[in-house]
């Protein structure tokens, strides 16, 4: 994946790490997975979807670590439109097929809330959020070299909200307010591992603590719930928090392996990976598809991945030939009217 890292943005070269790249597909496949509860013979296999949203929450704090330096314009610019085109692409297409019913002006199944905000997927609301709370922590050097700080405010506000919140439901869900802080905490966590990702090394004890807290996470999961020691559910954030911390880690301490993969590899993972927001989004609608054709499971696998990767491609080319179509419709007008001036 070398040759990667010579991509050209906005005149300066921008810097590519094989190992995002390699977290994105594992999030991509674990937040999917989560949903194939009707897909999996065994419902239980259907595991690991708020791990894969801690992956791309690391991910994107890693990844926006430097764009500080614009303004917030254009930051925004940006983000608004790798994300906006594709929800309203997909929203409008499966509103049109029946499959996404849209009725009033507000809620989630109002227009603005299906295609403004918030919208009808948990993921897009909260990183659309994070997005706008992170940049004066990038923007502003006071700040950006403080960022152990900023985290520990960050976890006495959730500690605070926590003790305020009712316990007695579940909590660790991508719906919950809650987990908002810790999405912010591990894009926060991955701003402080771009400071300093040459000093991350050690891959086996990083692996071993990634591993490891993987474990931790899911044993807490068995044994702590809203309805048994429901007041102990802080024990299941703080270990699905220390999963996002040193999966980073893990994977960035064999990024010397990772750009040797063979090239067969690297378009595989650069394809998914360039795919992620758009398989998100098309996902849960097609499988509700697949599984009311009561197929047998040796069927209604592969058909699924195959409607999910060729849905989410079809999505990604539209949005961005619709972003450059109006990109160059304002480009037009702009020149009119500096004629007509």
């Amino acid at each position: 994946m070398k040759e990667l890292s010579n991509k050209q943005e906005n005149g300066t070269r921008r810097e590519f790490f094989a190992f995002i790249a390699v977290m994105r597909v594992v999030a991509t496949i674990l937040i999917t997975n989560t949903h194939f509860g009707k897909i999996w013979p065994i419902p239980q296999l259907a595991v690991g979807g708020l791990i894969g949203d801690l992956l791309f929450f690391v991910v994107s704090g890693f990844c926006l670590a430097n764009s500080g330096k614009t303004g917030f314009f254009q930051y925004a610019k940006k983000r608004i439109l790798r994300i906006y085109p594709t929800i309203i692409l997909v929203t409008f297409v499966f509103f049109l097929a029946g499959r996404t019913p849209i009725s009033g002006w507000l809620g989630r199944e109002g227009v603005l809330g299906s295609f403004v905000y918030p919208t009808r997927f948990h993921f897009v609301e909260s990183i659309v959020l994070l997005y706008i709370c992170l940049y004066p922590c990038i923007r502003f050097d006071f700040l950006k070299k403080r960022i152990p700080v900023v985290m520990a405010v960050v976890a006495i506000g959730f500690l605070i909200a926590y003790i305020l919140t009712d316990r007695t439901v579940k909590l660790d869900v991508a719906e919950h307010f809650l987990v908002k802080f810790l999405f912010f905490e591990v894009m926060l966590y991955g701003v402080y591992i771009r400071q300093n990702v040459n000093k991350v090394k050690h891959p086996v004890l990083n692996w071993v603590m990634f591993l490891g807290s993987t474990a931790v996470y899911f044993a807490s999961k068995m044994f702590i719930s809203e309805k048994q020691f429901c007041d102990l559910q802080i024990l299941i954030f703080l270990a699905i928090f220390c999963v996002g911390a040193t999966a980073i880690r893990a994977f960035a301490s064999i990024e010397y392996l990772l750009v040797k993969l063979p090239k067969a590899a690297e378009k595989v993972i650069k394809f998914v990976a360039d795919l992620t927001l758009e398989i998100y989004v098309v996902q849960t609608t097609l499988i509700g598809v697949v599984v009311s054709w009561k197929l047998p499971f040796v069927v209604r696998f592969p058909l699924i991945v195959i409607f999910i990767f060729v849905a989410a491609l079809i999505c990604n080319r539209a949005a961005k030939y619709t972003v450059k179509f109006f990109g160059y419709l304002a480009s037009k007008f702009a020149d009119k009217s500096k004629v007509n001036k």
